[in-house]
C-alpha cells in the first residue's frame, strides 16, 4: 500500500473506513456510556462496574505501551481486522454472561481486542496512507469521523433500547449483538477495501539510540500538552457515566435524558480538546 497510488478521495475514503474500526473503543464503554442500562441488565452494582472499568484497564494501559511494538512487528492491517473479529467474539460472550467474574475476565479481553491489537495498528495505516504534508489533514478528518460515528452510533442505540428492549427483562444485553455484528461488517469491510500493508520503520537505529530520541521527545513541552489533553480527555470519559444514576435518582430525568446528556457532554468534549489540540 502506497500512499502515491492513491486518488485524493480514495485516501479519504479509505480513511473513514479504518477510522469505523474505532467501534472497538466504544464497546468496552458501553457499561458506563450506558451506565443505567446496564446496571439493570447485568444485575450489578455501581462498585463492580468500577470493577469492571479496572479489569479493561489493567490490559488497555499496557497495551497503549506495547502497541506499536506489535504493530511493527505483525501486518497492521491484520491486527485491525482480527481486532474487529475478536472483539465482536468477546462482545457475544458478554451478552451472553451471567457470572460477574466472568464479566472481569471479559472486559479484561477487551483490552487486549481493542487498545493493544488496534490502536497502533490504526495510527500506522493512516499514517501511510498520506505523504508527509497531508497527516495533519487525514488525522484531523479521522478524529471528525471519529466524534461523528461515535455520536450517531450511541444516540441510534438509544432509540433502539428505548423503543424495543426497554419491556425485555435484561434488553440492553442484545446492544451487545447490535455492535458485534456492525463490528464484523466493519471488518470484512476493511479486509476487502484496504490494499495490503506495508510499512517501514523510519528510525533503524540501536536500542539505546531509540531510548535516547524517547528521552529527548519526553523533553519536548508539546509531548507533556498532548498529554495533558489527553488525560483530561480520559478523565471526562471516564466520569461523565457516573453522572447518570445522579440525573435520574436525584434529578428525576429519564434514563434516555441522562444518556444522551453524558454521551452528548463527552463527545463535544472530545471535540474541543481536537480543537485546542
Amino acid at each position: 500500500m502506497s500512499a502515491s497510488g492513491f486518488t485524493r478521495k480514495k485516501k479519504y475514503l479509505l480513511v473513514f473506513l479504518v477510522t469505523f474500526s474505532s467501534i472497538v473503543y466504544l464497546i468496552p464503554y458501553l457499561a458506563y456510556d450506558f451506565y443505567n442500562q446496564f446496571k439493570d441488565a447485568f444485575h450489578v452494582s455501581d462498585g463492580q462496574l468500577g470493577w469492571l472499568l479496572t479489569a479493561f484497564g489493567a490490559a488497555a494501559i499496557p497495551g497503549y505501551l506495547i502497541g506499536g511494538w506489535i504493530a511493527d512487528i505483525f501486518d497492521a492491517k491484520k491486527l485491525v481486522v482480527w481486532s474487529c473479529y475478536l472483539t465482536a467474539i468477546v462482545s457475544v460472550a458478554v451478552c451472553f454472561c451471567n457470572s460477574f467474574a466472568m464479566l472481569i475476565v471479559l472486559f479484561f479481553c477487551f483490552g487486549i481486542t481493542s487498545i493493544t491489537m488496534n490502536w497502533s495498528a490504526y495510527l500506522k495505516i493512516i499514517k501511510v496512507l498520506g505523504e508527509d504534508g497531508e497527516q495533519g489533514k487525514l488525522f484531523g478528518a479521522t478524529d471528525v469521523a471519529y466524534t461523528i460515528f461515535s455520536l450517531a452510533l450511541e444516540y441510534t442505540i438509544i432509540a433502539i433500547t428505548a423503543k424495543y428492549f426497554v419491556q425485555m427483562e435484561g434488553g440492553f444485553r442484545y446492544a451487545y449483538i447490535i455492535y458485534a455484528v456492525l463490528t464484523v461488517i466493519i471488518g470484512i469491510g476493511i479486509q476487502l477495501a484496504l490494499p495490503k500493508y506495508e510499512y517501514k520503520p523510519e528510525f533503524l537505529g540501536s536500542t539505546k539510540e531509540k531510548l535516547s530520541l524517547m528521552g529527548k521527545a519526553a523533553r519536548l513541552p508539546v509531548t507533556w500538552c498532548l498529554g495533558i489533553f489527553t488525560l483530561g480527555y480520559f478523565l471526562i470519559r471516564s466520569i461523565a457515566p457516573y453522572v447518570n444514576p445522579y440525573l435520574t435518582d436525584i434529578g428525576g430525568h429519564s434514563v434516555e435524558f441522562a444518556q444522551i446528556y453524558t454521551v452528548t457532554v463527552r463527545t463535544f468534549t472530545l471535540m474541543i480538546l481536537y480543537t485546542l489540540a
